[in-house]
C-alpha cells in the first residue's frame, strides 16, 4: 500500500516536471540594458516614453502608438 503511493507520487511528480519543463521559456526581460544594440536601447526608451505618455495622456492615438512600440520592442528583443 504505501509502496504504490510513493510510486504514483513519483509518477506525478514526474509528470509534472516534464509537464513545466516543456511549457518553460527563457524570459527576454532579463536582458542587461548597457549590453542592448544602440537601436534597440532607443527603441525601448521611446516605447517607455509613449507608455508614459499613453498613462498621461490616455487618447486612443497615444494608446495606439504606445502598443504599436510594444510590439516593436517586443520583435526587436527577440533578435537580440
Amino acid at each position: 500500500m504505501i509502496d504504490e503511493i510513493d510510486s504514483a507520487i513519483r509518477a506525478l511528480t514526474n509528470h509534472i516536471r516534464i509537464v513545466v519543463k516543456r511549457c518553460s521559456r527563457v524570459d527576454p526581460a532579463s536582458v542587461d540594458r548597457r549590453k542592448l544594440p544602440a537601436d534597440a536601447f532607443e527603441l525601448l526608451k521611446a516605447k517607455n516614453a509613449a507608455l508614459c505618455h499613453a498613462y498621461a495622456y490616455p487618447t486612443g492615438e497615444n494608446r495606439s502608438i504606445a502598443r504599436t512600440l510594444q510590439r516593436c520592442v517586443r520583435v526587436r528583443m527577440m533578435e537580440v
